[in-house]
């Protein structure tokens, strides 16, 4: 799965219910967000307008699929 999101002014982003520290140098900027379920990771790498070609890895994290039921609040 892949996300795109904007970290906050601490280099922080909330992607699948969790608050992930990506990078204190990188505020509010964005991030694209790998999921590999396979090998049970999250990968985080900077995006620029300027460069769109240039995508570096900033930060791999584990990460598993919960196993609990999700609940549909109404």
């Amino acid at each position: 799965m892949i996300f795109l999101r904007r970290t906050d002014a601490r280099g922080q982003l909330e992607c699948l219910g969790h608050r992930w520290h990506v990078d204190v140098n990188w505020p509010h900027r964005l991030v694209r967000v790998e999921v590999d379920l396979t090998h049970e990771q999250v990968r985080f790498y900077k995006l620029r307008r300027r460069e769109p070609a240039c995508q570096p890895l900033v930060k791999t994290l584990h990460y598993r699929v919960p196993t609990h039921r999700f609940i549909d609040h109404e």
